[in-house]
């Protein structure tokens, strides 16, 4: 039985996950022809990571690159409500984080092998997507919708995974995070 998104709390990410997979910028993005295939793609949280079993590492990197990209979403640690007076409403902020995660690769789109692409090479092709997801996500508020957003913020640069993960057997995987600012919840 599926769970619905009801209240303060998951009615935000559940706009935002609609919002994200309904923008063709996020579907180019994902590989994905609707929002409905794209939404797979958004994870509340934490992504879900296949399990290893069996000791079989390279069935677990081949489930873990078939993921990606990803777009991890939650919230940013200043989530809070206070009541201004006794009696009154309540005001509620917070902000929401968005993680954006890939396979390493160049512009042909095709994942390659670990350290076959140069960091140039895997940002740029990082960036372009997700500055055109990040400005397709501001035309869909300013033409208003489920989302208010005040604006935004970069949390973490983009960035290629350390050559000491790499070695160690992980994915060579390339992210970004942004902080989304709310109106109000």
């Amino acid at each position: 039985m599926a769970v619905t998104p009801t209240g303060m709390l998951s009615l935000p990410l559940s706009h935002l996950e609609t919002a994200l997979a309904g923008l063709s910028a996020f579907q180019t993005w994902t590989g994905e022809a609707t929002a409905e295939l794209a939404a797979v793609h958004v994870y509340w949280f934490e992504y879900d990571d296949p399990a290893q079993g069996a000791g079989d590492e390279a069935a677990w990197k081949a489930a873990r690159a078939a993921e990606r990209p990803v777009c991890v979403i939650g919230f940013s640690e200043n989530l809070e409500a206070e009541e201004p007076a006794p009696g009154s409403y309540w005001d509620h902020s917070g902000d929401l984080v968005l993680l954006f995660e890939e396979v390493a690769q160049n512009d042909d789109g095709v994942a390659t092998a670990i350290n076959t692409v140069t960091t140039k090479e895997a940002l740029i092709h990082l960036n372009n997507h997700i500055g055109a997801i990040m400005e397709a996500l501001e035309s869909a508020v300013s033409a208003g919708g489920e989302i208010d957003l005040l604006g935004w913020e970069l949390r973490d640069p983009p960035g290629r995974m350390s050559a000491e993960d790499v070695a160690a057997g992980q994915l060579d995987i390339v992210a970004m995070a942004f902080v989304l600012k709310r109106r109000d919840m």
